[in-house]
């Protein structure tokens, strides 16, 4: 039994709403491809496409995500996964939150009986994903939820309460990659330099919207504002910061690019802490506005900006404009154009398995089937396929190493120590 989803790619923040605003893409994304294996319990993670550096071992998120929701059941499984990774990690596209959200859904759709893709068990389990990632315990609900569930998500507690918006396909959302790379704990740690209190801002910003949101009246006391921080023209920006969270839930209620790009850009506070570390932020942000979009800010910590606008060509323009910009700066970038993706993480379709399939997942889930299938030489045969046709050895000797543990090998069985023998090796000679 097989399960496979993918996950789409996230903006969190959103302008003035650190912490607790994000929305889904459409593209790019993560795909978890993952396989029954009786010989093991637990997930374990077998192979990794597009690997920008990560692990195999139980410090993967995906193997954590899997785990922690299989701890939460009664059902004992032994699986085997393979994440592919459509995007590059500190993009602020949310990387981490689509490998956490395509494997809570894919382990969830395994389960004799599968809980409710927003039950709280399934959520944990991603946002368990996420605190592994960036090791908080916190997590980044804003990133990982959106992915999960689709649509614009608003996080008003601190126990992740929810109220989530559809927007319609016409409002266009602008990204432009920069080949920066920004770490989620760099650019969360420069906001302790502020003469903030971010956490009390969040909690106020949070606390505002809901209500706004319950009895349709906005009101901000003085009192709350100095809890945040003192001086008037600090207090002022923290009342501006404010009044931008409420443009944007305003834009996504009415469906009105205008008032969500004024929020979008309207932030005093976070976002110009954080685009000092992105070469050619300022420069960029101004083409797009050029360019005729009607908001820019910074997608999650960074460093790809986002962009706002209601028409195709529009949206497009803003992206050149926006690659110039970085181009000029000696940064090159890549330019990806959505609308609000409202379904979130979804099912895929799964090859069929034959002899000759040119699919790398497939030649390795076939092994997996072989060796549980007591029949190592034809196992061999596929990783040695799967060899040539992509995977790195590295995935294939993890493979081996489990297939000896779990006693699917002889235990006297050694493992070739590059890529050139094992292809070399003849695995019909293998016996156990």
């Amino acid at each position: 039994m097989r399960s496979k989803v993918f996950a789409p790619a996230t903006v969190a923040n959103v302008g003035c709403g650190f912490d607790m605003y994000g929305f889904a893409l459409h593209n790019p994304g993560d795909t978890v491809d993952l396989s029954l294996n009786e010989r093991h319990q637990g997930l374990d993670v077998i192979h990794i496409e597009n690997n920008p550096g990560l692990l195999l071992d139980q410090s993967n998120i995906v193997s954590a995500v899997g785990n922690r929701l299989l701890m939460q059941t009664r059902e004992t499984m032994g699986i085997d996964a393979i994440l592919t990774k459509g995007m590059q990690i500190g993009t602020g596209m949310g990387s981490s939150a689509a490998s956490s959200a395509a494997t809570g859904l894919a382990v969830n759709n395994l389960l004799k009986h599968p809980y409710a893709r927003d039950s709280p068990q399934v959520v944990d389990a991603v946002i368990h994903g996420e605190a592994v990632a960036i090791n908080d315990p916190q997590g980044h609900p804003d990133n990982v939820l959106p992915s999960l569930l689709g649509g614009f998500i608003f996080i008003y507690d601190e126990e992740n309460s929810i109220k989530r918006f559809t927007l319609d396909d016409s409002i266009l959302f602008t990204l432009c990659s920069p080949d920066i790379v920004v770490r989620t704990e760099i650019a969360r740690n420069a906001l302790n330099e502020l003469p903030y209190d971010i956490n009390k801002l969040v909690q106020l910003s949070r606390q505002s919207i809901f209500s706004y949101l319950s009895t349709g009246k906005f009101q901000v006391s003085e009192d709350s504002v100095r809890i945040v921080t003192n001086g008037s023209a600090r207090q002022r920006k923290v009342r501006h910061y404010l009044q931008g969270s409420k443009d944007v839930i305003d834009g996504v209620c009415q469906n009105d690019p205008i008032t969500l790009g004024r929020g979008l850009s309207g932030d005093p506070i976070i976002t110009p802490c954080r685009s000092k570390y992105i070469k050619g932020y300022s420069n960029a942000k101004q083409a797009s506005l050029n360019a005729g979009a009607y908001g820019v800010s910074i997608a999650g910590s960074g460093p790809t900006v986002v962009s706002v606008s209601n028409s195709p060509e529009t949206a497009h323009k803003i992206g050149t404009a926006k690659q110039k910009a970085f181009a000029d700066a000696g940064v090159q970038s890549k330019v990806h154009i959505s609308p609000v993706n409202n379904e979130g993480a979804r099912k895929e379709k799964l090859n069929t398995f034959v002899e000759n399939t040119d699919d790398i997942h497939d030649f390795l889930f076939q092994s997996n089937a072989a060796f549980h299938k007591n029949r190592p030489s034809v196992a061999l045969s596929y990783l040695q396929s799967a060899l040539d046709h992509g995977a790195s050895y590295s995935a294939i000797s993890v493979t081996l190493q489990n297939a000896i543990k779990n006693k699917s090998l002889p235990f006297d069985f050694s493992i070739p120590e590059s890529a050139t023998e094992f292809l070399r090796y003849d695995s019909s000679k293998i016996s156990k």
